[in-house]
């Protein structure tokens, strides 16, 4: 596989992550919208979030299906471990997930093309409990072995929302 092609196919990613974190997550927004327009929208004024939109591309997603935490569920300063990421183009960081049994998942269960799952990647509100969603595929031991092998894609949307005066 070569990493340096955007439109390869990779492997489903089965440790629990966020994308973003609170340290790399406005250097993300810099990279996507250019400094320039972020600083049309300063955080003093504007709530800014990443969302992502993923979705199955196989007819009835069984193999490796993505799974979601119920951030409710989640203490974000003692569950949330930071880890660098390095890809070929920039260096970033992520969350890394630790387990706790009180950890509470959600998945789609024979996902459909038309059924899409949306959750914040990065959200520049700190009031708000829900700023990162991590998520991870997991191996369904309830998939028949004819099962059609996972093909996904997904989205990421910038959502700007103008604060209250």
């Amino acid at each position: 596989m070569n990493i340096r092609d955007r439109l390869s196919f990779h492997v489903p990613v089965q440790h629990a992550h966020t994308d973003e974190t609170d340290a790399s997550g406005p250097d993300s927004l810099d990279l996507r919208l250019g400094k320039e327009l972020r600083a049309v929208y300063p955080e003093s004024r504007y709530r800014i979030r990443m969302i992502n939109t993923w979705r199955s591309l196989t007819e009835s997603l069984e193999d490796c299906p993505l799974a979601v935490l119920d951030c409710s569920s989640m203490d974000p300063s003692k569950d949330l471990l930071a880890s660098d990421q390095i890809v070929p183009s920039r260096a970033a960081e992520i969350y890394h997930l630790l387990h706790r049994s009180n950890h509470k998942w959600h998945w789609l269960s024979r996902q459909y093309p038309n059924e899409l799952l949306l959750f914040v990647q990065f959200d520049t509100d700190k009031a708000k409990h829900a700023r990162f969603c991590p998520h991870a595929a997991f191996i369904n031991h309830d998939a028949p072995e004819s099962a059609e092998r996972r093909r996904s894609i997904e989205c990421r949307s910038i959502v700007v929302t103008r604060l209250r005066d």
